[in-house]
């Protein structure tokens, strides 16, 4: 695994995969050349030209845990029994289609209809929330646009969760409260980068999911996710699996894994904005071992 600065330019990304290139052409064999290949790749959102690299490694290297792992997260097929040791990707399903078009069309409308009932979008700390532009820019949507949403969506995500839990191997979560809210990241916005159930009563979060149904064609730029690596507790910045929104997809990953969204690019029309329904999926034993103390 290597490190991978977050806001490198995207013509180093070009000059590092050109080099990786020349020295596979040099040696089709090259194992780290290779890992480095699909490393770049992830941090690029090239997700399939990662995964070719990795599947090529395997080739060769039939024994490379860290490949097979990071084959298993991006060609979304179960995660092996057991985790690599030290850095690996973080573990990630994604569903396009989720529900269809006109739905997502349907719920922006909606959406944009009630863009005066969006407020500045907090963050949250052992249960307290506030606003700080220092770590977060975006807006969220009031009570009832949450209650209205979660009474068609929340069904949805339920009728999913058998098949995304086996993937990421967390069958046995018990599943409980499930958190959603609507939010819009405009030009300017972002999430740096946190864990979503880190602290406190939050720790009672275990899989975090962003639903995307933003204009087609897309308005914005930027308003990417980074997945952070599990630097396997060695600490120090790691790689990361770039992720474009994708409209009508849907992403689930555990709640514990480090991750932001990069600043948003657009226009100054509310519609213009990088549109999600996001929210958290809680175990309802961790909820009550708290309660219970």
């Amino acid at each position: 695994m290597i490190t991978i600065p977050a806001a490198l330019d995207a013509g180093l990304f070009d000059k590092a995969e050109a080099t990786l290139l020349r020295m596979l052409a040099a040696d089709p064999t090259n194992a780290r050349a290779l890992a480095r290949l699909g490393d770049f790749r992830r941090g690029r959102g090239d997700l399939p030209g990662a995964l070719a690299a990795y599947r090529r490694l395997c080739a060769i290297a039939p024994d490379d845990a860290t490949a097979a792992w990071s084959i298993a997260v991006l060609g979304g097929i179960r995660l092996p029994d057991a985790a690599p040791p030290g850095g690996r990707a973080a573990p990630f399903v994604r569903m396009t289609n989720f529900l269809s078009s006109a739905a997502c069309d349907r719920l922006l409308a909606g959406v944009s209809a009630a863009s005066d009932r969006f407020v500045p979008a907090q963050v949250r700390r052992n249960g307290n929330g506030m606003v700080n532009r220092k770590i977060r820019i975006a807006s969220c949507s009031d009570a009832r646009i949450n209650r209205d949403v979660r009474s068609w969506f929340v069904p949805q995500l339920r009728g999913v969760l058998p098949e995304v839990l086996g993937r990421l191997r967390m069958e046995d979560l018990d599943v409980g409260r499930i958190e959603l809210e609507v939010t819009v990241h405009r030009r300017g916005a972002f999430f740096a980068a946190h864990r979503d159930g880190d602290t406190g009563n939050l720790r009672s979060r275990k899989l975090s999911y962003v639903y995307h149904f933003h204009r087609a064609p897309r308005p914005f730029a930027g308003g990417e996710l980074l997945l952070y690596d599990d630097a396997g507790g060695t600490g120090g910045s790691v790689a990361f699996s770039r992720i474009h929104p994708l409209r009508d997809s849907i992403l689930f990953f555990p709640a514990d894994c480090l991750h932001e969204v990069t600043p948003v690019a657009c226009g100054d029309a509310f519609g213009d904005g990088r549109f999600t329904v996001n929210g958290w999926i809680h175990s309802r034993h961790a909820a009550e071992g708290r309660r219970n103390r």
